[in-house]
Formats: structure tokens, sequence, C-alpha cells
């Protein structure tokens, strides 16, 4: 059975999840402990990673980062932890670090449950160590479910959990963490957003101008003007007429707070904003007169516009918009007339309409 290689340096990596954490005694705590560890084991520490970041959620970049040191070494490195649950929560790194263990660029010591991790651990070494990963990942799923079930509970009492949209106001008081009231300041203009927009004359650009020269800002962040998406966050959000869905999930929840409009008055912008997004035709470049305004008398279908170059008798190139429908003889034969002909015809409609004094 080959040897295994003699280690003599070390890395420390103690990670919490949060500055809350770090401001307390944990990393403090887990150096300590990881250097008392090096001594005793003879390991020279070079270098100590302190991670501030989730081992669940993102990236984890410290983490990559602490990993390369110890990969990029010209000797094997041992990488100690406190515990399995300070390096990982989960068996996503496993198949790096394990890689890494298989080519004798690093070991992993884990102090508090006394197990190493080598080219030659045994079976019943590694069990020790997948297990850990097991109970980190349990731990994990329970607190999420801790966290699903308290949040299913309060939206079923009509709480929000999250912040509260334009128009209201978050306050602190009482027992309670808090509750949301009417923004005073702003309610009256959201209430007009709503208004005007449901007329079906104005596009969200246009109602994110006229914001503007209401001096409509954000209650949030910098408290600037709305953009584009505000608009359309507050005309699609039910929370203004007395529900809300969490997580753009279907299921609505009635809340407890005051509404702002009536759930009228939020079908009505509902049903512009899907007005708005069935145009029967794709607008091109140029703007046709007849675009999506006519249809064949043949076959029903909406006539085409296309414009063709032609050249006068002295080289010089002029266009002719051309209205494409279909022969009456041939239903499947296309015809083209020019669209000055139809101007023409429709420039006498206009011109035979006027009104009685």
């Amino acid at each position: 059975m080959p040897e295994r290689k003699k280690v003599t340096k070390a890395i420390a990596i103690s990670r919490v999840s949060s500055k809350e954490q770090e401001e307390g005694y944990s990393i403090a705590a887990q150096k300590r402990r990881i250097q008392e560890y090096c001594t005793r084991r003879g390991l020279e520490l070079i270098k100590v990673f302190e991670l501030v970041e989730s081992s669940t959620v993102g990236n984890r970049t410290q983490f990559m980062e602490a990993i390369r040191y110890a990969k990029d070494h010209k000797e094997i490195i041992a990488v100690i932890t406190d515990k399995v649950d300070r390096l990982q929560r989960g068996f996503k790194e496993s198949a790096l670090l394990n890689d890494l263990v298989e080519k004798e660029k690093i070991e992993l010591h884990f102090h508090m449950e006394n197990c190493v991790i080598h080219k030659y651990s045994t079976s019943n070494e590694k069990l020790i160590w997948n297990m850990n990963v097991v109970m980190a990942q349990s731990f994990v799923d329970s607190l999420r479910d801790n966290v699903n079930r308290s949040i299913e509970q309060k939206l079923l009492g009509g709480e929000w959990i999250s912040t509260a949209p334009v128009g209201y106001l978050h306050v602190k008081g009482g027992r309670r963490q808090g509750t949301i009231i009417i923004d005073q300041e702003r309610v009256p203009f959201i209430k007009r957003l709503f208004e005007e927009y449901a007329t079906g004359a104005y596009t969200i650009p246009q109602m994110l101008a006229k914001t503007r020269e209401w001096e409509l800002t954000n209650s949030r962040g910098n408290q600037g003007y709305l953009c584009r998406s505000h608009i359309h966050s507050i005309l699609t959000n039910p929370f203004y007429y007395g529900v809300m869905h969490y997580r753009k999930g279907k299921k609505l929840y009635p809340h407890i707070y005051q509404p702002i409009i009536s759930k009228d008055l939020f079908d009505d912008c509902t049903a512009v904003l899907k007005g708005w997004n069935k145009k029967p035709f794709k607008w091109g470049e140029k703007d046709y007169i007849f675009r999506g305004i006519i249809t064949c008398a043949v076959t029903g279908r909406l006539v085409s516009s296309e414009t063709k170059k032609r050249k006068r008798a002295d080289g010089s190139d002029y266009e002719i918009t051309y209205l494409g429908a279909w022969s009456p003889e041939n239903p499947n034969k296309k015809v083209f007339v020019n669209e000055e002909i139809l101007l023409k015809e429709v420039e006498q409609i206009f011109k035979s309409m006027y009104l009685e004094p």
C-alpha cells in the first residue's frame, strides 16, 4: 500500500453566516481551537481564512478563494475547520473537495469530530465525514421548514412579511414588531395612477412621465423617482385592493391593512395591460399608414404593406408603397395595389363626411 504524504503546513477556515455572528466571539473561538489543534499535531499554520458568508446561498466566493490557495500550494496542505458544518452544509462542495483529496493536494481536518480525510482514508472515516454533512444539511432543511411555516402562518393571519409597496409605510411600536399604514403623502398619487391608467388612454411610459410631473418618489432606498418597472409592479400588485401574494405565487391571502383602491379599478387596469399586449401585428421600422387597420375582403386577413424602390428615367431613386391582398378570382394569389390609389379613395370618403351647422 502506498505511503500517505507527510503534511507539515496547514490553513485554517473559520466561518460565520452573517455580520451579526462575526461581531460576536464565534470566529475568535474557532481560530483559538484550530491553533491549539495545530500545536498538538505539529502543523505550521501558514494562513487563516475568516469567512463571513452563507454556506447554502450564493457562489461562496470566500470559500473558493481559500480552496484555490490550498490547491495552488506546492506542498500538500491540511485544510482545518472547527467542525464539518463550518466548511460545508451540503454535498455540493463534496465533489470538489474529494477530488483534491484524491490528488493529494489537500487533507481535510475536522477538529470537533476528530476526523481526518486523506487519500487513503478508510470507508469508515469517509462515512463519518458524510454523516456529518448529512446532519449539517438536515439542520439547514429544518430551519428552512420552520421559516416557511412561520411565513405561511403570518400570511394566513393577514400579515405582510416583506417590504410595504409604494403608498404604504412600515411603522414600529407596541408589543408587535410593527405594522403597515397608509402613506398619506403618496396615496393620492397611487390612486390617480390607477384611475388614469384604467381609462386606457395612456401607456406605462406615459404614466411614468405623469408620476414625475406629480413628483411621486419611492418610499425606500434613495427615495428617487419611480422607474418603468415600478409602475408595472404597482399596477399588477393586488395588495392595493386588499389581498397579497408571496413570491409571485398564485395563492392570494386577504391582508389586514387598509386598501387604497377597489378590486373593480384593479381589474380595469389589468384589462388595459392585457389589451396592450395583444397587438395583431408586429411593428417594423417604417410606420405604414394602413398597417393593422384594414383587412382583405376575400380572405379576412390583414392587408400587408411594403415599400419598393424604383428608378426614374434620369437615374434617381424613388419609393412606392404597395398594399398586399388576395385576388377575388384566386384567393391563393396575392395582388398588390399602390397605396396612393387607396389614399385617394379614402380622401373622397372623408370629403363626403360633414356636420350640419
